[in-house]
């Protein structure tokens, strides 16, 4: 089971956006050959847990439904759609018409239809950058008021402790760590051309404050060769960063636009 950005999670306690990949393989007993794809079909199935006059009752809701795969290797790419919080759902083998089906190894935890069962917290908000600001030459960082607010063309005066703060928001919690990217033009402009190439940048990774749903990230650079350059030095910045479900926060691209 994989995220919306491809991490393995825990199946009883898997963290997404809206999207999951399932991954695996189907194989015969004792053997690397696959079963006949049209022999089977694999179903996602969404549980629902129903309370009537004292009495609970369990009910699975199919949600996905797949025709057998050739070769016995899957990548389901799946959209949960509008689902969201913490849910329960189950993928299996049904229809087998080849023999007996066998459940899967026990770390899966198959249930007694054989079917893989995982707990999902869905999570379809993406983080928000709140603010980048920069440190005033020479004052204390403990002082809000001497932290800049940086815009597209904000001058900054350039050193080489630039002091760099920002400010991400997102429930439950935002990103753990953010990574800035960024380009100095007298350090990193290779062709000379004062444009910021993708493959020109480099990456600073800011670790999050731990607070929630507004986390802080501090973090220094230098810009210190960018220092009387005529016509005046220029720098880039954008921001990487995905939220436990794989969310990704809205940090700019690579150059001015």
């Amino acid at each position: 089971l994989q995220n919306t950005v491809g991490v393995a999670q825990d199946l009883d306690a898997a963290e997404s956006g809206q999207t999951i990949n399932l991954v695996g393989s189907i194989r015969l007993q004792n053997l690397d050959v696959a079963p006949d794809p049209t022999a089977y079909y694999l179903t996602l199935e969404l549980k629902h847990v129903n309370i009537t006059n004292e009495e609970i009752t369990v009910e699975w809701e199919e949600v996905e439904n797949f025709t057998g795969v050739i070769g016995g290797d899957f990548n389901l790419e799946i959209d949960l759609g509008s689902v969201a919080g913490e849910e329960t759902y189950r993928f299996g083998m049904k229809g087998y018409e080849g023999g007996d089906l066998l459940c899967p190894s026990s770390t899966y935890r198959p249930d007694a239809t054989c079917s893989i069962p995982f707990n999902i917290s869905i999570d379809t908000y993406e983080p928000n950058l709140m603010q980048i600001q920069v440190l005033s030459k020479d004052t204390d960082r403990n002082i809000d008021s001497n932290w800049r607010t940086l815009y597209d063309d904000t001058w900054v005066v350039p050193s080489a402790t630039q002091s760099i703060r920002m400010t991400a928001q997102d429930l439950p919690a935002p990103p753990a760590k953010l990574d800035m990217h960024y380009w100095v033009e007298n350090d990193h402009d290779a062709n000379d051309d004062r444009i910021p190439d993708e493959d020109e940048y480099i990456v600073l990774t800011l670790n999050s404050d731990g607070n929630a749903p507004n986390a802080t990230y501090y973090g220094n650079f230098s810009d210190n060769a960018n220092l009387g350059l005529d016509p005046e030095g220029l720098v880039s910045i954008y921001i990487v960063g995905f939220d436990l479900a794989g969310n990704a926060i809205d940090g700019g691209t690579a150059g001015f636009d």
